[in-house]
C-alpha cells in the first residue's frame, strides 16, 4: 500500500487506540515538553541568576554549539533511547541542586543553568530523530504535531513559572528539574531505534521492539 494514501486514512484518534503506539506517544510527548521547558524556561530565567544578564545569555548560547555536535555523536554511538535518557537526567539533576544550596551562593544558579541548557539542547537533537523513527509512516506526522504542540503550550507557560522567582528564585529551577527527572525515568521505556528496522506501518510499531532488552546497548 502507498504509505501516503495509508497516511491520509488515518486520524488523530487513531494514535491513541493501539497501546504500544500510545505509549510511544505518551513517553515522546513529555520528554519533548520536558526538554522545551529546559531550553527555553533556561534563558528566560537569567534574570533570577544574578550577575550580568548579558554574559549570563552569552554564556548560555555558547553551549549550544558544542551541545549539537555532542548530541549528534552519542545518540549514534549508544543510541538514541540512552542518549535521550542521560541528557534529560543529568539537567534534571542539575537543575534541582541550586534548590538545596545557601541562596546566597550565586555560581551553582549559573553553573546549573549552563549544563542544564547544553543537555536539553542536545536533548532537542535526539528527541526530532527519536520521534521521527519511532513513529510509523501513517502517524508520524500526527505524533510529531502532537509533541509539537504540547511542547509549545508548556513554553507559553513558562513566563509565568519564571516569574514565581521573584519570590523565591529557586522556584523555576525545581519546576524545570522535576519536570526533566520525571521524563528521563520513563524515557527507557521506549524501544531502541538505532540500527534498526523501523516500523512502517501501525502494525509493524505495535510488534516494534518487543523482544528489546531494557538495559541492551544497540547492536
Amino acid at each position: 500500500m502507498d504509505h501516503r494514501r495509508e497516511e491520509s486514512t488515518h486520524s488523530v484518534l487513531d494514535i491513541f487506540r493501539y497501546p504500544q503506539l500510545r505509549k510511544k506517544l505518551m513517553i515522546i510527548t513529555l520528554m519533548w515538553t520536558a526538554i522545551s521547558v529546559a531550553y527555553f524556561g533556561l534563558i528566560l530565567n537569567i534574570s533570577n541568576l544574578g550577575g550580568n544578564d548579558f554574559l549570563n545569555y552569552f554564556c548560555l548560547s555558547v553551549v549550544e554549539l558544542p551541545a549539537f555536535f555532542i548530541g549528534g555523536y552519542i545518540m549514534n554511538k549508544w543510541g538514541r533511547r540512552w542518549a535521550n535518557t542521560g541528557f534529560v537526567l543529568i539537567a534534571g539533576s542539575f537543575c534541582l541542586l541550586p534548590v538545596f544550596l545557601p541562596a546566597n551562593l550565586k555560581s551553582p544558579a549559573l553553573a546549573a543553568s549552563l549544563i542544564g541548557k547544553f543537555c536539553s539542547a542536545a536533548g532537542f537533537m535526539v528527541i526530532y530523530q527519536q520521534a521521527a523513527e519511532l513513529y510509523p509512516t501513517a502517524v508520524r506526522s500526527i505524533g510529531i504535531a502532537i509533541g509539537s504542540t504540547v511542547s509549545a503550550i508548556a513554553i507559553i507557560c513558562m513566563p509565568y513559572i519564571v516569574y514565581l522567582g521573584t519570590y523565591n528564585k529557586y522556584i523555576p529551577f525545581l519546576f524545570i528539574g522535576g519536570m526533566c527527572l520525571i521524563a528521563g525515568l520513563v524515557a527507557p521505556l521506549v524501544p531502541e531505534t538505532l540500527n534498526e528496522s523501523l516500523p512502517q506501518t501501525i502494525e509493524d510499531s505495535e510488534a516494534f521492539g518487543l523482544k528489546q532488552k531494557m538495559f541492551s546497548l544497540p547492536r
